[in-house]
Parts: C-alpha cells; structure tokens; sequence
C-alpha cells in the first residue's frame, strides 16, 4: 500500500489525495446513511425529543407540578424514540467501524511524520504545518457540511 501512495506523499498531491479520499468518504458515509436510516423519521422524533425537553425544563423552572405530571407520562415515549434514535446511529457505527480501523492506520503509516499542506494562520490545537490527522479533519468537516445538506442529513431544526 505504502508503494502504490509513494506519488501522493509530496504536497500538493497529497493535499489533494486527502481532500479527494475525504469527498469519497463523505459521499459514501452520506449515501450509506440514507438508505440505512429512515431521515424523515429521524428528523420528526428528534424534534419531539427537543420539544419535549424544552416543555420539561420550563415547567420545572416554572414550578407547574400539573405540566410536570403530564410530561411524566410521555416520558416513557420520548425514552423509547430516544432508544430508536441512538439504534440507527449505533447501525452505521458498525458498518463504518471496521473499514475505517483498517484504512486510517494505513494511511496514518503512509504519511506519518509528512507534512501535508500548511495553515494559513494560526488556530489552537492546529499547527501551521499540517499532517495527514488534522488535514483529514479539516478537509472532512469541511466537505461534510454541504454533503449532509445535499443529502437531507442535517439534523437540527433549520430545514
């Protein structure tokens, strides 16, 4: 493996090697996702859950014991859709755990200790000069955001 990479361990092909294996990965992760978890449904028991959770709260600060007693018996509802929840995401989980353990100490092995491209300022915990660890990282999030958009992945209440 370390022989077939050797052309991609000088910077700007290995900055462009990680910025096209993140993509890849990040469509196959966003593909994958989508047909094994049922969005539509994620997305309506997550917004059940946070409303039920902001109802919770204000009637405790508020000190409705009438509001609190009734939001006690939906809370054995909102604990199952919380379980069904973290099932789906525990699903991809052990689809990605495996390929990933074998593929990044791979690629950690290939380009360690080589610098992959350079921060053009300074972050905390970010060094200027970037290996394979936090240039995977950046260019990840960074191609994760608009993939999970395009996909009708995002989770949060925006959409």
């Amino acid at each position: 493996m370390t022989r077939v990479l050797t052309p991609y361990t000088t910077i700007p092909a290995s900055t462009l090697f990680v910025l096209v294996l993140s993509t890849v990965i990040s469509l196959i992760v966003s593909t994958v996702n989508r047909r094994v978890i049922d969005v539509e449904k994620m997305k309506e028991y997550r917004k059940e859950v946070s409303e039920f959770m902001k109802d919770m709260d204000a009637a405790k600060e508020m000190d409705e014991r009438r509001a609190e007693a009734r939001l006690k018996r939906r809370e054995k509802k909102i604990t199952q859709l919380q379980s069904w929840m973290m099932k789906q995401q525990l699903k991809l989980m052990v689809i990605f755990t495996i390929p990933f353990g074998i593929l990044f100490p791979i690629l950690n092995e290939v380009f360690d200790g080589l610098v992959l491209a350079y921060s053009p300022v300074s972050l905390p915990f970010i060094p200027r000069e970037l290996g394979f660890f936090h240039w995977y990282l950046i260019c990840s999030f960074g191609v994760n955001l608009p993939l999970s958009r395009i996909f009708g992945l995002s989770m949060g209440g925006e959409d």
